[in-house]
Order: structure tokens, then sequence, then C-alpha cells
């Protein structure tokens, strides 16, 4: 009788542990997303800058970088 109990009680844990996660699990999530943006955010408009001054040669002349 008392192993009955205990296993009653350990299945209605489980179903508690289960339903609980999602809660815990939605929350770290908000904190990640929001760390990596800035890291992403920010490499991106370094690489642009550099790119366009090979191909814009005329733009390096107007710049008087070449005289």
């Amino acid at each position: 009788m008392i192993r009955k109990l205990v296993k009653i009680r350990l299945e209605a844990e489980a179903e508690e542990a289960a339903e609980a996660p999602p809660l815990p699990l939605s929350l770290p999530t908000t904190h990640y997303p929001l760390p990596p943006p800035p890291a992403v955010l920010l490499p991106p408009p370094q690489l642009p800058p550099p790119p366009p001054k090979p191909p814009g040669t005329n733009s390096s002349t107007s710049n008087g970088t070449t005289s």
C-alpha cells in the first residue's frame, strides 16, 4: 500500500515537473536573445564600410588620399 502511494506521488511530481520547465525555459530564452543581437549588430556595420573603399576608386581620388 505504501509503495503504491509513493508511486502515485512520484507520478504527480513528474507531471508537475513536466509542466514547470516551459516557464523557466522561456525566461532564459528571453535573456539569451538580448545579448546576442547587440554582438551581431555591431560586427555588420564595421564590415560594410571596408568593402566600399576598394571598389570606389573615384571616391578615393575625390578624398585626395591618392594625391
